[in-house]
């Protein structure tokens, strides 16, 4: 070997120069292109061309923890910073900044609900950006957890539905399609009456996602709807 060339494996030099941001953007890139049943540490560490141990340095506990700050960092520059306007403003650009993100990443959205019933501190700021809108919206101590509850649920679980994967079978849209088309008027009138404005584009009755056709319509309706009953039962 050369005088004075650098004898340090290549990995080793790798190492000692990653970022945990680094970390989280690469393995929100690997959950992207591979999908969650592929995702894995050492294909995350593979694609940084680190050791697998290394990721642990940067994110603490298994791949359970690691998704979950994957999902924080992924929605860090979608909630809103400051106030926008009314508690009401603030929830309306809280439910469209989780759902943005969740399309630009739609391999993470069935994740979500998984990983924050585990995921401790690493959603802090979606939490803490949800209390501030529901306190200025009026409620208190067990009424605020109550509803805090109610939020969260609200903003992960219409997402969830609308990028939830169809199956792998290549039959399964085409049997699906026979299968409506078969529904007898007689049995299910209003189904059948409403069948040319919710094929494909509403749950159950659809065999694309919302990462093909997004349902931005009854997402909308679903948060004013929510948002009316907090309004309700908040304070003037």
């Amino acid at each position: 070997m050369p005088k004075g060339q650098d004898r340090t494996p290549r990995k080793a030099n790798r190492q000692r120069g990653l970022t945990k941001a680094e970390v989280l953007d690469t393995a929100l890139r690997v959950l992207d292109e591979r999908g969650a049943e592929a995702f894995s540490v050492r294909q995350v560490a593979r694609a940084l061309d680190v050791y697998p141990a290394t990721i642990y340095w940067h994110v603490r506990g298994n791949r359970d923890d690691l998704l979950a700050e994957v999902g924080a960092h992924a929605l860090a520059d979608s909630l809103p910073q400051t106030p926008t306007g009314t508690w009401q403003d603030d929830l309306r650009a809280i439910f469209a900044g989780y759902r943005q993100a969740m399309q630009r990443h739609p391999n993470l959205a069935p994740l979500m609900g998984a990983n924050m019933a585990t995921n401790g501190t690493s959603g802090a700021a979606l939490v803490e950006r949800i209390l501030a809108a529901l306190t200025r919206a009026g409620f208190s101590g067990r009424e605020l957890a109550d509803h805090y509850n109610a939020t969260l649920a609200a903003i992960v679980g219409f997402v969830t539905l609308e990028l939830a994967s169809a199956p792998a079978d290549p039959g399964w849209a085409e049997a699906l399609r026979d299968d409506l088309a078969a529904l007898d008027p007689g049995q299910y009138p209003l189904l059948c009456a409403a069948l040319p404005e919710m094929t494909n584009r509403a749950f159950v009755l659809r065999w694309e996602n919302g990462a093909v056709h997004p349902l931005d319509g009854g997402h909308k309706a679903f948060v004013e709807t929510f948002l009316a009953g907090l309004t309700a039962r908040g304070s003037p």
